[in-house]
């Protein structure tokens, strides 16, 4: 053979190999888009088929529904239609590209045209490496519009961008994703709901036990909502929330947590600042919760089970499976919780741990929990706080008076101002006598703290026992009296 014809060979060879490439990539890629669906959590209120899916030779048209079913209602039906590309080249080395959009019902096409206009709502388009790792985004176009019956709703929304990369086995996916901005309301009015600036990233793996596991945090610059009867307002400044869970020697940690720059009601002018919320759960058993999540997946399979059905198959297995959850002797504890209202700063933890058998049929919080908590806060903001449960505590009472009697009515302006200033005679006094009995501690200034405390089925108060004992004559006073017309 000559050279050219070698070449001629070699070229042949690799010009059928490229154009049989995309069969070959489309065949792997239908069925694993099969697979893929098949694979879908089954559920008796939702489930996901695939319509149609014709392939060709360099790209596939595939339809898939998700059907929603309601306990009780209709079934709503949503289609998608995916546009599949084969590899191997596009734009680079890949498997197949697949963009999908929604396939919108008329009515809801006739809700948002006026918004997005011909423009898709929501597209996502995934690559599928040669690898075998899918990656994708999944985005939606800025628009503002006037909607609704004569424009009467004005809608500003930026946008949605997000970005996710899983390995082959999808066992590892990492995930981020940004909205600029909403706001909508009346038409040339102020917003009824405005937020900017979200986003959130995140990782989950799936742990040697099987469970998912995973990292995240959210961030939202402003939210701000107002009530377009009173004109009340109430905006929110720099929030960030934060998960995690992690696995170690069998036992699952999980931590939350939640971060307030400023939060503004703009009726009242009450400011709460810098507010902290961390919480976690300690000593978690993996194996139990791997089949507490196998045995609720399993239940969730079989359809016609009412929501008390539901609660009450979730409460059997938390039953059977008590034992094992609680072996590790797992804990919750309030890490911090911190803020500051009219400049006063308020503080707070608390833990506490499991030390039970694991029978939750004899449970007893005396018996099987040991922890405590504590706070301090301005004694002022406490007895505004005393004040407010006791306004609360004269409503009942009054609102039972007035039914007793077959008479149904809002309490007028006057006997809410009469009410008020009552809740205030007896909140001054109450926080005094707590005060004098040790229940509340001075902690400098016009602050007041508090520590309890529960171990070996015994509960301490400021290291003192409680409830403390009985003064003298057996009887201990009660200081919310009853509402009366006319008291003071």
């Amino acid at each position: 053979m000559s050279r050219a014809t070698g070449a001629l060979v070699a070229v042949g060879m690799i010009g059928g190999t490229a154009a049989a490439a995309p069969y070959w990539f489309g065949a792997r890629i239908e069925s694993r888009f099969e697979e893929g669906i098949a694979s879908a959590p089954a559920n008796p209120y939702y489930h996901l088929e695939i319509e149609k899916y014709d392939r060709g030779w360099l790209t596939a048209e595939a339809v898939t529904v998700l059907k929603f079913t309601p306990p009780d209602k209709e079934p709503v039906t949503l289609r998608f239609d995916h546009r599949i590309e084969h590899g191997p080249i596009l734009g680079g080395l890949r498997q197949a590209r697949i963009t999908t959009t929604a396939a919108l019902s008329p009515e809801i096409a006739a809700l948002i045209g006026p918004l997005f206009g011909a423009q898709p709502p929501l597209v996502s388009v995934i690559d599928i490496a040669l690898s075998g790792e899918p990656e994708g985004t999944i985005d939606s176009p800025a628009a503002s519009a006037k909607v609704g019956d004569g424009g009467a709703l004005d809608v500003a929304w930026q946008g949605l961008r997000s970005h996710f990369h899983a390995d082959r086995g999808m066992t590892a996916i990492d995930f981020a994703g940004e909205l600029p901005g909403l706001a909508f309301g009346p038409s040339g009015g102020p917003p009824l709901i405005q937020f900017e600036g979200f986003a959130m990233e995140g990782t989950a793996t799936r742990s040697e036990t099987g469970l998912w596991l995973s990292r995240s945090t959210l961030d939202l610059a402003q939210f701000t909502a107002t009530d377009l009867t009173s004109g009340a307002m109430t905006r929110v400044k720099n929030v960030r929330a934060t998960s995690s869970s992690d696995e170690k020697d069998g036992l699952i940690q999980v931590a939350l947590g939640l971060a307030v720059a400023e939060a503004t009601s703009h009726v009242d002018g009450d400011t709460v600042k810098d507010f902290a919320l961390d919480f976690s759960l300690h000593d978690l058993d993996a194996a139990a919760m791997k089949k507490f999540q196998e045995s609720m997946e399993a239940n969730r399979a079989q359809a016609g089970r009412s929501d008390e059905q539901m609660g009450q198959v979730v409460l059997a297995q938390m039953q059977s499976l008590a034992g094992e959850l609680l072996a590790r002797k797992p804990s919750f504890a309030i890490d911090r919780l911190s803020f500051v209202y009219q400049n006063e700063p308020f503080t707070a933890t608390a833990r506490v741990q499991y030390v039970g058998a694991g029978n939750l049929a004899a449970w007893s919080p005396m018996r099987d929990l040991a922890g405590g908590l504590g706070f301090e806060a301005p004694q002022s903001t406490v007895q505004r706080l005393v004040e407010t449960q006791q306004l609360n505590a004269l409503r009942q009472q009054r609102a039972k008076r007035m039914i007793e009697a077959g008479l149904v009515s809002e309490p007028t302006p006057e006997e809410v101002a009469e009410m008020e200033a009552q809740a205030k005679a007896i909140s001054g006094p109450m926080i005094q006598d707590l005060i004098a009995q040790q229940m509340l501690v001075p902690a400098g200034g016009d602050r007041i703290r508090a520590e309890a405390a529960i171990e070996n089925g015994r509960i301490t108060l400021n290291g003192r026992p409680f409830p403390p004992a009985m003064p003298p004559g057996g009887v201990v006073p009660n200081p919310c009296r009853p509402y009366e017309r006319g008291a003071r």
